[in-house]
């Protein structure tokens, strides 16, 4: 009975490059590392090795050295399933934020996180209030943090207490 797997991971976003690792499950590590609203394409397996005891990065990079090739040992059909799996789950993150499938009714507030004193109210399912100006929680948050960059502005808010991005997780929209 295996430990773990070495991991070799690939993504469109990174085409010149590859991630080399360990993990204990691979399928929980791709849904870390696939977490991410910053990547446009989900990681992939490439190959694994499976290991019988855990392993750190020097002793990955050790056995890396000595390899003179790669056998992926991955069912490809398998991997496939898997990458279209996170790449759903990729879309589903990127989708548009909906205050009413969170269950946020429209004249409600929600809550900076730098600062809870900065509120914002719910003007309709897509767009807020603040200082008698409507605009979209990105636009929102954008605004408020000062990023020149675009930012997924339901990591920036809170409602009731609750992080908007852990409400939509929560209620699975």
């Amino acid at each position: 009975m295996s430990a773990g797997v070495i991991y070799i991971l690939t993504n469109p976003s990174f085409p010149d490059y590859v991630k080399i690792g360990y993990a204990d499950n691979i399928d929980t590590r791709l849904r870390q590392l696939n977490r991410s609203e910053c990547i446009p394409f989900a990681f992939r397996v490439y190959a694994t090795y499976e290991v019988d005891s855990r392993l750190s990065d020097k002793k990955i990079h050790a056995i890396i050295d000595k390899l003179n090739r790669i056998i992926p040992n991955v069912d490809e059909v398998q991997a496939e399933e898997t990458a279209q799996e996170i790449d759903t789950e990729s879309i589903e993150r990127a989708s548009n934020f909906s205050f009413s499938k969170c269950q946020i009714p429209v004249g409600e507030f929600i809550e900076y996180y730098g600062d809870p004193t900065i509120l914002a109210e719910v003007v309709d399912d897509r767009n807020v209030r603040y200082n008698e100006q409507t605009m979209s929680l990105t636009a929102l948050a954008k605004m408020l943090s000062g990023k020149r960059y675009s930012v997924a502005g339901p990591r920036f808010f809170k409602y009731k207490g609750e992080w908007l991005n852990d409400i939509r997780r929560r209620l699975g929209v």
